[in-house]
């Protein structure tokens, strides 16, 4: 609309949603069946790393190291990396803030494996620069998990008030966040039950029906 000068209501929005795979299972049963892969990790904070800047994984790295010693022994952060290139250069951040032994990098899970890194973390944080959409913070409210998201581009569309949103330039605001979610169980399971209930707000049978209508609209000459 600002950049085409075209009227909204020729615009129609359809949003996409997260694949049937991710759902909630026991915790109990992807923790078992994740140490069989990668190795006892009972608790953890989950983050998403690729070679894309705008993923933020540097200041979600920064922001982690800001946590109390304690509560990272008790939560280590588990990063999730789409791409190789990526891992090095996080490893080294990692090891220059002292917490080296504290972050864990997974490369390419399948989606079966990440299914259960989504239904076993305790949180799930997603400071992304800026998104299209936003799959993943939707994938693990699908699976039950609370999530701390950016307050940047589509996400406050998309999530709602099912996600903690800060800033994702705000190192100290993203720590106090994490800290806030992993310290108060109440805050915890209320992130979690509303993103549960955000999530099945999103299907891809809704996006199929709503893209066909905008295509009979268009066939029948009645679209605008």
């Amino acid at each position: 609309v600002a950049h085409f000068d075209l009227p909204s209501e020729q615009v129609v929005v359809i949003y996409l949603a997260p694949s049937n795979l991710f759902r909630r299972i026991d915790r109990s049963v992807a923790v078992r069946q994740l140490e069989h892969r990668y190795g006892e990790v009972r608790r953890y904070v989950l983050g998403f790393a690729s070679a894309e800047p705008r993923k933020n994984a540097r200041n979600l790295i920064e922001a982690y190291s800001h946590l109390r010693v304690a509560l990272q022994a008790k939560y280590p952060l588990v990063l999730v990396c789409t791409h190789a290139s990526a891992e090095s250069r996080l490893a080294l951040q990692a090891e220059d803030l002292g917490i080296k032994q504290r972050v864990i990098l997974i490369e390419q899970p399948s989606d079966e494996d990440l299914l259960l890194l989504y239904n076993a973390a305790s949180l799930f944080v997603f400071p992304s620069l800026e998104e299209g959409f936003g799959l993943p913070p939707l994938e693990a409210m699908a699976c039950g998990t609370p999530v701390i998201a950016s307050n940047t581009s589509s996400m406050p569309e998309v999530l709602g008030d099912a996600a903690l949103l800060v800033s994702p330039t705000d190192i100290r605001a993203l720590a106090s966040a994490m800290n806030d979610v992993l310290t108060s169980p109440h805050l915890s399971d209320q992130l979690a039950e509303r993103g549960l209930q955000r999530s099945r707000m999103f299907s891809w049978e809704r996006t199929a029906r709503e893209t066909l209508t905008v295509y009979e609209r268009v066939a029948a000459g009645t679209a605008r």
